[in-house]
């Protein structure tokens, strides 16, 4: 498509992050390398084929975040639209007051209070799966732990089958992964189907789980809409199956490739809180967009209503005006206001469990296989569809 005539040509720049020299072993470190050139760009085909602003400083893209009138989040993601629904995924496609609203309303879902009273049972699970592999010297980490240990707990608060399991993550790898349009398509209706037989299971029979929660709970007196009912429901199932399990994949390949980091973990178990968001900065696996809902200036760049504003908040965790040696892992990092979990009115409603979940497998991991590498050889690529992750992650240890 033409190049709007408001961007400058000097600012245009044809950009996929997938296909940047080294992505595939250190794709966060590529996203970085935007700091290096113009503070904001215009990619015309991006990721998705859509044109979109890239914003990559520290300031900039927590200015965007801070500023939801300008910077809207409707359609955000509309992994629904791929079934041509129309409703928004609650409340990430929210904006303003109805946003507020439903905000107030999950919040109880993620308090501090309720993650501290799933703590032992979350501790048990990660001490189960890790004993199960533990005296055989080597496991696929990411089947093995990574991928069933988040979403086990995940499934739990929302009442699903565990036996699902492997279907769930079919589905999910298809909406988030998948690049062809029609098998994304597929994945998102497989999953709208069934969770609405479940909404109206938890209708006739509700239980102390979250779908349960949205479909007992009340907006102004009233019972949630359905179509909104349908937005917090696919939201929580596609916001629960990915994000840690990603994330654990970038933790742990780095520790199983940095002894000196791993052994100072294993000392002074004391660090791991500091350790996880030191960690949480380094290896963001999401970036954020945004829609234009008025022409806005943004250093010294002029956007018009209507423009797709692209976040690397991978990058800007990275950006050396807010972080001293921001390419080194430092525990002690002595101030760390990293945008992993975003800003504003938008910050992740799961991060509390989010640390939670991934303090409880350092901390587990560390004590019973403290020393672990990945297998000689053996290819970790990265993925940058959807959230970024890894997709294998091959681990051995002494056997004890």
């Amino acid at each position: 498509m033409p190049i709007p005539g408001h961007v400058p040509p000097e600012l245009v720049r044809d950009y996929r992050f997938a296909d940047q020299p080294g992505f595939a072993d250190d794709p966060q470190g590529v996203a970085a390398k935007l700091l290096g050139g113009p503070r904001i760009t215009f990619a015309p085909h991006f990721n998705d084929g859509r044109p979109s602003w890239l914003i990559q400083r520290y300031d900039d893209v927590r200015t965007v975040f801070q500023n939801s009138e300008a910077f809207s989040s409707k359609a955000l993601a509309n992994y629904q639209g791929f079934a041509g629904e129309t409703w928004d995924m609650i409340p990430l496609e929210l904006d303003g007051e109805r946003h507020q609203k439903y905000r107030l309303l999950l919040n109880p879902l993620f308090s501090p209070k309720k993650i501290n009273a799933m703590e032992a049972s979350v501790r048990d699970l990660a001490i189960s799966l890790i004993e199960s592999f533990q005296a055989k010297g080597a496991c696929e980490f990411m089947q093995a732990f990574a991928r069933p240990y988040p979403i086990s707990i995940f499934l739990n608060l929302m009442d699903l089958p565990l036996d699902m399991q492997s279907t769930f993550l079919g589905w999910e790898y298809q909406v988030l992964h998948a690049e062809d349009v029609e098998v994304r398509r597929d994945g998102v209706k497989k999953i709208i189907a069934y969770l609405r037989g479940v909404i109206d299971e938890r209708r006739r029979k509700p239980g102390d789980d979250f779908i349960s929660y949205a479909v007992q709970a009340r907006i102004d007196g009233e019972p949630i809409p359905e179509d909104d009912l349908m937005g917090v429901v696919f939201m929580l199932y596609i916001g629960g199956l990915d994000t840690v399990v990603a994330t654990l994949g970038f933790f742990f390949k780095f520790l199983a490739s940095h002894p000196d980091k791993r052994r100072e973990l294993v000392e002074h178990p004391d660090l791991l809180p500091d350790a996880v968001d030191e960690l949480l900065r380094f290896f963001a696996p999401v970036n954020n967009s945004r829609l234009l809902t008025r022409d806005v200036e943004l250093g010294g760049v002029t956007m018009k209503k209507g423009d797709r504003i692209f976040m690397v908040t991978i990058a800007a965790n990275r950006d050396p005006q807010e972080f001293e040696n921001p390419n080194e892992v430092d525990f002690r990092r002595p101030q760390n206001r990293h945008l992993t979990f975003a800003a504003g009115p938008h910050r992740c409603i799961g991060s509390h469990l989010a640390r939670r979940e991934l303090k409880i497998a350092l901390e587990e991991w560390l004590k019973r296989i403290p020393d672990f590498a990945i297998e000689p050889g053996a290819p970790t690529p990265a993925h940058a569809t959807g959230v970024w992750g890894i997709d294998n992650l091959p681990l051995y240890w002494p056997a004890r």
